[in-house]
């Protein structure tokens, strides 16, 4: 075995540096594929606003604050709804 790799040390030396080149060459293409996802994620992302938006002009948003001040207020959701 010793005698192999003394003969072939140059040859395993270069095989052993066009894999690990051929690795970093993959490691950079797979960086940039998540850059890009990151990107489209970071776009279609919505702000606060956005949410808040969305929650007031929802229907159910309304029945959810109704049942929420019934639960502190230990008042029925009935009641709520016909102050309302």
């Amino acid at each position: 075995m010793k005698e192999f790799i003394k003969k072939n040390f140059t040859v395993i030396v270069l095989v052993i540096a066009v894999l690990s080149f051929f690795k970093r060459c993959g490691d950079s293409r797979a960086l940039s594929k998540l850059s890009k996802r990151v990107g489209v994620l970071e776009d279609s992302l919505m702000t606060k606003e956005d949410v808040q938006q969305v929650f007031e002009s929802t229907v159910m948003w309304e029945s959810l604050r109704i049942e929420e001040i019934s639960d502190k207020e230990k008042i029925s959701v009935n009641a709520l709804k016909t102050k309302k």
